[in-house]
């Protein structure tokens, strides 16, 4: 047995390699890691032990200092009884066995002790939160994760009995060499070992994986945790004058135990704290003059909005009446009944005062500050915003404009641009476009074929079929939770600072930059080009087309794909929806629509046979790896079961399965840290392919060795039929069309 020598640093095995042989620890360190743990192995023991059930490597093996090993065949189960024949070997594996299920099954058990103790915390910590939102009289900022977050269990933990029967037996001297006087013996703890492990590791993950959540819960980057409730509990009580002594032992209590965790950033701790103690000089100096004097532009806001409305006296006052009312409820985002038709009603007057305000400032040259508010971020009143936020909104409307900042629009701006005729309203919930949607309306009677003719040109018309057959759905949608949406802006549900949480064209060409440099073609759509001049009939380029970006006035943590092409014409920008204050992360909200546009797109330019495994494409590959894998020969059980719990997830929708998948292919895969199962990630590698420079660096991975190498085969071929055609221009003294290079460079990309 020759022995192999690798240096420091290198990976020797990724977890969900496939296995080829065990391999002994003859000098060195190795670090075997998995979600929520490692272990450390050393000379004698021998690697894949835990896996030789399976087949597939679950751990990611790393060398800590030089390392060599050498290798002992081993392909599949039945290899073992060959290998055990020899005592030396026999007894290498069973210590080795041993002790590695021992250190896997205390990582288990540490790590699922602490999941539960800040599992625990976290929950005690909020619901004294709230009680003293309750005892202060102030609205709950609620955690909306946390409210909706259930009591994590197991579905498939170890036997109790595990974690201290390997800990005693890898310590059982007597009991270890009783087992190496029978092969048999050997060859059943050695297999049961490796799947008592799997199934300790699979555990790990789940709890790593909740435990991750739990951590956000404390500290993340969108401000929605229990860091900011705390913090904005105290300088909220500090301006009121209140003894905050209380809140300050729980905010450095808080502190100290995020400090402790290893999954919480330190920078981002460390940004926080700063941000907190200048908030803190801010409260606590006096500045009552300077700020009532730029308060008093904001007090009557909604007597502001209402007058300019113009609407009926009756209704004004019962709109007034019920922003009264909500102002007053404590909790805001109350399930019983009074809470929920209170909500119901406003919404029910809202959208009608929005139209008629829209419509009043078409004509306005001077639309006055308030109704700008209202108009971008469905503010109606001070108090309810908080007047601390209200006045951020004011110096926010002066820098937004009628304008829109190149393809990201606030709402305004994209009926103004309708109302301009500069682009069509999106299609409602039904699909159906304007016309559709006027021919409709003929035919069922309620216009005439004049009405029809009169209305498909008017741009009011337009407009009005926006605010009515889109506005409403679309903004509840991302508002997040349908079940309390109201569509006023309100105080109670920012989750984090509003100068972190507004989405600007800056913060979305950051994030869009990202997903195109590692999704290189998410966006380009193929599109046939001829040019009769260069005697060109009929040649295949990809044309990027960005998405329209549209932001919906108020507060939400979700994003909608609406549709992926405007009319029939695939060269049309798609149309994305976010909330104007986004209080999730804006990257992994992006993602999200990114992966959701692929698929809706996939299936437009299919058709009715987007699902065809026939012929070939991103959803119909996809459906069929979701609707076969029990029978998929490339999955093994594990993976199986994976896939099973991946559809129940998406509670068995394909396109949110691939979504899930997506997200982690960019977050994850693209950073070089493996997370999906061989079929996904060959369906992703083929439709989604990563951009030149993360290929290079996964050339050195097995894991994508074929499929990178089937790529530039595929990309080879094109590149030479491309070089064919600029060779004949060439030849006859034309210049190469802009659109042909264009295409060279993206396959080149």
């Amino acid at each position: 047995m020759a022995a192999k020598a690798i240096t420091k640093g290198n990976i020797i095995f990724q977890a969900g390699q496939s296995m080829d042989g065990l391999f002994i620890i003859a000098s060195g360190q190795v670090r075997a890691t998995f979600p929520g743990g490692e272990i450390l192995l050393g000379k004698g023991d021998v690697i894949g032990l835990c896996d030789l059930y399976y087949g597939v490597h679950s751990f990611t093996y790393e060398t800590l200092e030089d390392t060599q090993i050498g290798a002992y065949p081993f392909h599949q189960v039945s290899d073992l009884k060959s290998l055990l024949k020899i005592p030396e070997i026999l007894r290498f594996f069973l210590f080795s066995s041993a002790r590695q299920a021992a250190a896997v099954f205390n990582a288990y058990t540490s790590l699922k002790k602490e999941a539960d103790s800040l599992e625990a915390s976290v929950f005690e910590q909020y619901q004294r939160y709230k009680s003293l939102c309750i005892h202060y009289s102030i609205p709950v900022k609620s955690l909306s994760a946390l409210d909706t977050a259930e009591e994590f269990s197991l579905e498939d933990a170890p036997d109790s009995y595990l974690s201290s029967f390997y800990t005693e037996f890898h310590s059982a001297s007597a009991a270890k060499n009783a087992f190496t006087a029978a092969a048999a013996l050997t060859e059943g703890f050695l297999l049961q070992a490796s799947k008592d492990v799997r199934t300790a590791l699979e555990a790990c993950q789940s709890i790593y994986e909740h435990h991750q959540q739990n951590c956000q819960f404390l500290l993340n980057e969108s401000f929605s945790d229990l860091f900011d409730v705390y913090v904005s509990l105290k300088l909220r009580l500090s301006k009121m004058g209140e003894n905050t002594d209380e809140i300050t032992e729980y905010i450095n209590s808080l502190t100290k135990q995020i400090e402790s965790c290893s999954l919480i950033s330190k920078d981002l701790l460390s940004e926080r704290l700063e941000d907190y103690q200048k908030k803190l000089v801010v409260a606590n100096v006096s500045q009552d003059a300077a700020l009532n004097v730029n308060a008093s532009d904001l007090k009557g806001s909604l007597d502001t909005i209402l007058a300019y409305s113009e609407i009926d006296s009756e209704a004004a006052a019962e709109f007034k009446s019920l922003i009264s009312q909500y102002k007053n409820l404590l909790d805001k985002s109350s399930l019983d009944d009074s809470s929920r038709k209170l909500r119901q009603s406003i919404t029910k007057f809202f959208y009608p005062v929005y139209s008629a305000v829209f419509k009043k400032s078409i004509s306005d040259t001077s639309v006055p500050v308030i109704v700008q508010m209202f108009l971008n971020f469905g503010y109606v009143d001070e108090e309810l915003a908080g007047i601390d936020n209200a006045l951020y909104l004011y110096s926010l409307s002066g820098h937004l404009g009628k304008l829109p900042s190149g393809q990201v629009y606030t709402f305004y701006q994209w009926l103004l641009a309708i109302y301009r005729g500069e682009k069509e309203p999106c299609r409602n919930e039904f699909d159906n476009d304007f016309a559709a949607h006027l021919r409709e309306l003929k035919n069922t009677g309620k216009i005439s074929d004049a009405e029809e003719a009169r209305m498909l040109y008017d741009n009011m018309e337009r407009v009005l079929f926006e605010l009515e057959n889109v506005f409403p759905m679309v903004n509840k949608i991302t508002f997040g939770r349908i079940t309390t949406f109201c569509p006023v802006f309100s105080e109670h549900n920012i989750f984090r600072s509003l100068e972190s949480s507004v989405v600007t064209k800056d913060a979305i060409d950051e994030v869009l930059t990202m997903i195109r440099s590692m999704d290189y073609s998410a966006y380009y759509r193929e599109t046939a080009y001829s040019n009769t001049k260069c005697n060109i009939a009929r040649e295949m380029v990809q044309v990027e087309v960005l998405p329209d970006i549209i932001l919906m006035p108020g507060i939400g943590s979700r994003g909608v794909m609406w549709q992926e092409i405007e009319g029939r014409k695939r060269t049309t920008p798609a149309r994305m929806m976010l909330p104007i204050f986004h209080m999730e992360d804006l990257s992994t909200s992006l993602i999200r629509l990114t992966a959701e546009y692929r698929w809706e797109m996939c299936k437009r330019i299919q058709g009715a046979r987007w699902n065809d495994v026939s012929e070939r494409s991103l959803t119909s590959e996809y459906c069929d790896y979701a609707q076969f894998y029990r029978k998929n020969m490339d999955l093994s059980a594990d993976n199986k079961e994976k896939v099973k719990a991946a559809l129940q997830k998406a509670k068995n929708n394909y396109k949110e399965m691939f979504v899930n998948d997506y997200i982690t292919w960019i977050m994850f895969e693209g950073n070089g840290s493996p997370r999906l199962n061989k079929v996904a990630r060959a369906i992703l590698f083929m439709h989604c392919p990563f951009s030149a420079a993360i290929r290079t660096k996964l050339a050195s991975n097995p894991l994508y060795k074929d499929m990178l190498e089937a790529y530039n085969v595929r990309t080879g071929q094109k590149l030479h039929h491309l070089e064919a055609v600029f060779q004949r221009f060439r030849s006859s003294g034309i210049d190469i069309p802009e659109e042909l290079e264009a295409q060279e460079t993206f396959l080149e990309s």
